[in-house]
């Protein structure tokens, strides 16, 4: 299995099965999309679940984490002023994105100790991932939804991701 990386991935770009990267390898055999190959990897690891229904909701929620940060981050990356950006961050992303799913999680949270099945799925994985990015620029709505937060945690404590998190580099995303 082997990925292809950058710089050499811009000159394959133009010739990979869906036009973007990333690319994933296997066997010779290309995988694109993020989703799909992040899919890949969590059945090799042991967090996907045999139930159909149950997997498509795991699918499900790492789709919601996914936008919980592209939504953010279009409104971050956009050409617009800073004030702008500040309002229709608090206003709408916050109001209408955000902190819906936030109660939606943190209600599942309540009975829950994962969140689909009675395993760590990469859902959980998605999920917390997508709420620390979050935190580091709305840790005021976030910390109002405790298992949410202690979710996350529980995910962040997990030895090597615990170790990962001590040692990643620096990035803005």
């Amino acid at each position: 299995m082997s990925v292809l990386r950058c710089p050499s991935g811009l000159r394959k770009k133009k010739v990979t099965p869906g036009g973007k990267l990333p690319l994933l390898y296997i066997d010779g055999k290309p995988l694109w999309q993020s989703m799909a190959i992040g899919r890949f990897a969590a059945k090799l690891a042991g967090l996907t679940l045999d139930d159909t229904l149950d997997a498509c909701y795991c699918d499900a929620f790492v789709e919601t984490a996914k936008d919980l940060l592209s939504e953010m981050y279009k409104i971050m990356l956009s050409e617009k002023s800073q004030e702008e950006k500040d309002k229709e961050l608090r206003e709408e992303y916050v109001v209408k994105t955000l902190t819906p799913v936030l109660e939606k999680v943190n209600k599942r949270l309540e009975t829950k100790q994962w969140l689909i099945g009675d395993k760590m799925t990469w859902a959980d994985f998605a999920i917390s991932r997508s709420i620390d990015e979050v935190a580091l620029h709305f840790s005021d709505v976030v910390s109002k939804y405790p298992n949410v937060s202690a979710h996350a945690e529980k995910i962040h404590q997990l030895p090597k991701i615990k170790e990962w998190r001590a040692k990643r580099p620096n990035s803005p995303f």
